[in-house]
This record gives structure tokens, sequence and C-alpha cells, in this order.
């Protein structure tokens, strides 16, 4: 059972109401187990969190990585560019 938000800065307790719930597939994973079965893993990232983060896979983990937003971005532009950085 999820007890928090699978991003670590983030303290909201699970709530099935919101949010989005996250499953990987680790066919990598049965070596670690020696199982002929991949392993599964499911992660719950808050409403907040989705907003503005996706959960991307890692070799051994997940990573929190910044959601993009195509609105934001101008055709020919880049992200940073659409947000105004240099």
């Amino acid at each position: 059972m999820f007890k928090k938000c699978a991003n670590l800065d983030c303290k909201r307790p699970f709530d099935y109401r919101e949010g989005q719930l996250v499953r990987f597939s680790r066919d990598k994973g049965t070596v670690r187990t020696g199982s002929s079965v991949p392993a599964v893993e499911h992660y719950w990232i808050c409403g907040n969190c989705f907003e503005h983060y996706v959960l991307r896979p890692e070799p051994e983990s997940i990573r929190l990585a910044p959601r993009y937003h195509p609105f934001h971005a101008r055709a020919g532009q880049s992200y940073a560019a659409a947000l105004g950085a240099n």
C-alpha cells in the first residue's frame, strides 16, 4: 500500500481519489530476484505533483522529471526559451 506521494519532497498522504497511480515493469529486475516473472513496481504521485512532474523509470529506481507543457512552447522554440530563460 502507498503511504505518501512518490515525490520525496512532498509529504502528502496517499488518497486514491486524486493523483495518478503509475506501474513500471522491470524486466531487468528479474536478475535480482532470480524469478522468470518480471518485477512490477507501483507508485502514486499526488495531484499537485502530477501537474508539474512525471515519473520516469531508471535502471534501479524512478526519477521525477518536469512535465512538459506544450502550451508553453511555440513551434520552433525550446521549452526554456518559451519560459523566458536565456
